[in-house]
């Protein structure tokens, strides 16, 4: 993959709706409608959307173990924006018996590790890295993962974006000189 655009078509309850477009490597694109209930986490954009103003503590689903590390403030692109965190580190054996159908002998040592921010305004996903580390006799893997929000327009309010903050300017100021002329006369 080289870039995954997301863009929120509709929210209903704790259900979002978005379009998600994947750009592959190959200069290829792939389109669909995704959703994500952010009280439960399930969805294909459960890893993308969480719940908006989460705290320190707060569980990031309902019926998950996970929650929020904290809080903290954060500059981007667009700007400062406060962000939760949460932090997961593992480290474990999986058996011969899990493996069984890998063909893979004797145990599999496996270490994860998982950083993640999401804007706390919206619940949105603005960084997240993932590494996972296996070994044993016949396999030998590192897998890495970055993520991170390159674009948004999640901080613009659609009704006072920018053209329609200079045309308010513009009428505002034209009534302040009409009103400065007749206060003269």
């Amino acid at each position: 993959m080289d870039w995954i655009q997301i863009r929120v078509t509709q929210v209903s309850g704790t259900i979002v709706t978005a379009q998600t477009t994947i750009q592959f490597k190959n200069g290829t694109q792939q389109s669909n409608t995704q959703t994500a209930d952010v009280a439960i986490g399930e969805g294909e954009l459960s890893m993308f959307i969480i719940a908006a103003n989460l705290g320190p503590n707060d569980k990031i689903y309902a019926n998950s173990e996970g929650g929020i590390n904290g809080t903290q403030t954060k500059t981007y692109p667009s700007g400062t924006r406060e962000v939760n965190y949460q932090t997961i580190n593992m480290s474990f054996i999986v058996s011969q018996e899990e493996l069984a159908d890998f063909n893979i002998t004797g145990p599999l040592q496996q270490t994860n590790l998982q950083n993640t921010s999401w804007d706390k305004q919206t619940g949105a996903l603005v960084e997240m890295s993932y590494s996972m580390v296996s070994r044993s006799e016949l396999l030998n893997a590192d897998i890495c993962l970055d993520v991170d929000l390159i674009e948004t327009n999640l901080y613009v309010i659609p009704e006072y974006d920018g053209l329609k903050y200079l045309a308010i300017i513009v009428v505002a100021s034209s009534i302040a000189l009409g009103f400065a002329k007749v206060n003269r006369k």
